[in-house]
């Protein structure tokens, strides 16, 4: 699953989340402040990467929305 940067359009917090394609296409994604749907992508330049889907298993991942961390 990929990592995505978001910015909400109704508040402007910005965050990250772990979510299928098809929950980001399908606008289900919403934000954690004000529960906003209407999200925009934030550009970094960097890849988040999640090298495995269990969680404290990758000591090498990347990404900063915990999902990886022990």
């Amino acid at each position: 699953m990929p990592i995505y940067q978001l910015v909400c359009a109704a508040c402007n917090k910005e965050f990250e989340v772990l979510a299928s394609i098809s929950d980001r296409e399908g606008k289900k994604i919403i934000c954690p402040d004000c529960g906003g749907k209407e999200l925009k992508p934030v550009y970094t330049g960097k890849a988040n990467v999640c090298l495995s889907g269990k969680k404290g298993d990758s000591p090498l991942c990347r990404c900063s929305c915990g999902c990886c961390k022990a």
